[in-house]
């Protein structure tokens, strides 16, 4: 229920504060003084293997089509 979007929440949060943590230590550091190309290099790979993920899990998503006009919703 409630407490399981707020779990969600919690975590989504902590993963992007980590991830700010990690880009603005991990690689400055790498990119200034190792190699710059590998800097850069990191996040693309990181971010290929969460869109690998993200197609990998697309197989449990819970597919529900709408029940009425979502966006005539909204606008009301």
């Amino acid at each position: 229920g409630q407490t399981m979007v707020f779990k969600y929440f919690n975590w989504l949060y902590w993963s992007i504060n980590l991830g700010s943590l990690a880009s603005f230590s991990f690689l400055a550091y790498i990119q200034q003084n190792i190699n710059f190309f590998i800097g850069y290099l990191i996040p693309f790979v990181g971010l290929i293997v969460a869109f690998l993920l993200f197609l990998v899990g697309t197989f449990s998503y819970i597919r529900k089509e709408a029940e009425f006009p979502v966006l005539s919703t909204i606008f009301k």
